[in-house]
């Protein structure tokens, strides 16, 4: 699952390398009005393809797995993600824990959120090659407000083993809200990277989402 702002060609060189080793691999469009009707879409997909699943989140990803329902058998991957507890939504954690990304973010005149200013670049993928950055910028799009007001409609990594990973140098996240997340996880890794490897190092995504075993 793909982050806010953006939609599935983020994925593509971490999906296309891992069909190329013989995975199946879902990429699932978000951005559906609402936190709670991306989940819906995201657990159709699971339905239809059958557990156990590996399952990763990036960015505001991890708000949509962490809503789905999943068996003891699958996992849920974590890429320098929210990870949010009962009642936790993705706003709600950001006041709580202010992060760079609030420099980012202004309104449209829909209403919805949009991303963009001089340090979109630093505080996003600042380890991304110039060419990937110019296309990542290409791929940004408003996001409904409502998706970052809901709380997922249960919490997953209670039940369901998982892995949190998050960058050292990602300025997305407050550093104290990345412990407090950190803590809930079954696993936990540290990358060299900023807020987006599947952009800056799509073979450490690679590597992770091939070793990590369901069933």
């Amino acid at each position: 699952m793909h982050g806010s702002f953006v939609n599935g060609t983020a994925w593509d060189h971490v999906a296309d390398e891992l069909r190329d080793r013989e995975r199946l691999v879902e990429v699932v469009e978000l951005h559906r009005g609402s936190l709670l009707a991306d989940t819906a879409a995201v657990q159709a997909v699971i339905d239809s393809v059958g557990e156990p699943v590996v399952v990763c989140g990036w960015s505001y990803g991890g708000m949509v797995i962490t809503g789905l329902v999943l068996g003891e058998s699958s996992h849920l991957v974590y890429l320098c993600a929210l990870m949010p507890a009962e009642g936790e939504s993705a706003m709600e954690l950001g006041i709580r824990y202010p992060g760079g990304i609030d420099a980012l973010v202004g309104t449209d005149e829909a209403g919805d959120l949009v991303l963009g200013g001089p340090k979109l670049d630093e505080i996003l993928w600042a380890d991304a090659p110039a060419d990937v950055a110019e296309s990542a910028r290409s791929l940004l799009r408003p996001q409904a407000m409502v998706s970052f007001m809901e709380a997922p409609p249960r919490v997953a990594w209670r039940h369901t083993p998982s892995t949190f990973v998050f960058g050292r140098d990602d300025l997305v996240y407050n550093r104290r809200l990345v412990d407090e997340m950190a803590a809930r996880a079954t696993t936990v890794i540290e990358w060299d990277t900023s807020h987006s490897p599947p952009l800056s190092r799509p073979d450490l995504v690679v590597d992770l989402l091939r070793s990590v075993e369901a069933g």
